[in-house]
């Protein structure tokens, strides 16, 4: 990615479109942001008072187990830019040897279950070792291969040049592996069948991983594993299997491991039970745009809201009718502002406007309006009647309640109390 070419911020929307794009969050890596999108640049980037990343970098640095720390927060509220933040802080680099990926790029999210995930997370990490210089041991191989042999058995595709070294052939075993995951259906049905027969010797091979890249390691230094986009997973039973009924296996790696937490587990009675299961659980919480104690939005938080903006485009660009509007409609995240200004930036250079007016972002937001309203049955419009109606508390269709605030229909905010509203 070059800047040259772009000047920041945007002086026309000709140029501005490039730096709106809801679906990309910001990097801080240099050598991943060359191969970015403009819109990555962590130039864009807006610290936050009320954001709890720095308390779970003191939770890491501080403590002497290897915990599993959640991050949850609604879609869309930046929890992927603070986590690639977070692998580049300075403090947490001096103290980790830090692995974090994507688990989009190695996995079928809609079809995920916890063998995918922890054979995902053993080819991850020998793999990310490897490509980072660290020198595994023949003993170690050696010790892996009776595992790898296992799995490959009646699965050809797996099999690697037996006239390769062994480093080499698990290179192979474990790009494979990552393939079959994540594209190739059939085979992935093989894995799991193979891998369920022999459980504890994965956990084995995983923590045996673990355990050499420690070993490894500067005298001090510590394996971080930090793993975004889990709460992306688009099926809520599914996503509440794999953290619920299964988080003694997402548990049992012997490092610390971040992970994200799908928002509507959060607000599932059963969060107690999944906090039983992992240490603790941070929250990236809204920007709490609106008080309804006093029914009125609140301004320091719409100018801050509006510094999303002016980042990225001259405000000039934009009425400020139109900036109040898109801000009062984005409910507080970040991602659904970028979407608004986006597509009003759209909607302005088609017709040849040289700036936003007001009625530009309407139309937006009653394309959104439509959107969000596709799909939703009776069921869910019940349930918004409840929560329109103050009685949130007494919802009693949890599902209903949690597909809402998966899909972020719903919203929670907290002006020194907790509330729910309408997105």
């Amino acid at each position: 990615m070059s800047n040259q070419k772009f000047q920041i911020p945007a002086p026309a929307l000709e140029v501005a479109i490039n730096y709106f794009n809801e679906l990309q969050p910001l990097i801080f890596n240099k050598e991943e942001l060359k191969q970015a999108d403009i819109s990555a640049s962590p130039k864009f980037y807006l610290p936050r008072q009320d954001n709890p990343l720095e308390e779970m970098k003191t939770h890491l640095i501080t403590s002497r187990s290897f915990d599993k720390i959640l991050l949850t927060g609604h879609m869309g509220s930046g929890k992927s830019t603070e986590l690639n933040r977070m692998a580049e802080d300075a403090g947490l680099k001096e103290k980790f040897f830090i692995v974090k990926y994507r688990i989009i790029d190695v996995l079928n999210i809609s079809d995920i279950d916890y063998l995918d995930f922890l054979m995902s997370f053993a080819a991850v990490l020998f793999i990310r070792a490897i490509k980072s210089g660290i020198e595994v041991g023949p003993k170690f191989l050696k010790n892996i291969s009776s595992w790898m042999e296992y799995i490959s058995r009646d699965i050809k595709e797996l099999e690697g040049d037996k006239s390769k070294k062994l480093r080499d052939k698990s290179i192979h075993f474990f790009q494979k592996i990552l393939t079959v995951l994540l594209n190739e259906v059939f085979l992935r049905d093989a894995l799991r069948d193979r891998a369920v027969k022999n459980i504890n010797q994965l956990l084995e091979v995983i923590n045996s991983i673990i355990a050499e890249i420690q070993a490894r390691l500067p005298e001090g230094k510590e394996l971080l594993v930090i793993i975004d986009d889990l709460e992306k997973i688009p099926d809520v039973k599914r996503a509440h299997s794999l953290f619920n009924e299964a988080g003694r296996y997402m548990t049992a790696p012997k490092c610390k491991i971040v992970y994200t937490l799908p928002v509507a587990l959060y607000y599932n009675v059963q969060i107690k039970n999944i906090l039983n299961i992992f240490n603790r659980a941070y929250f990236l919480k809204n920007i709490s745009i609106f008080d309804p104690a006093k029914n009125s939005y609140r301004e320091k938080e719409m100018d801050f809201m509006r510094q999303y903006i002016a980042r990225r485009m001259d405000l000039a660009l934009m009425d400020k009718e139109a900036q109040d509007l898109a801000i009062q409609n984005s409910g507080g995240v970040v991602r659904e502002l970028m979407r608004i200004v986006k597509d009003a930036i759209i909607k302005a250079l088609s017709r040849k406007y040289p700036a936003i007016p007001r009625e530009l972002v309407q139309e937006v937001i009653i394309d959104l309006q439509n959107e969000y309203s596709r799909g939703l049955m009776k069921r869910h419009y019940d349930v918004i009647d409840q929560i329109l109606n103050k009685s949130v508390e007494y919802v009693e269709d949890e599902e209903t309640l949690m597909e809402l605030y998966h899909t972020r229909v719903l919203l929670e905010y907290e002006n020194g109390v907790r509330w729910v509203d309408v997105n």
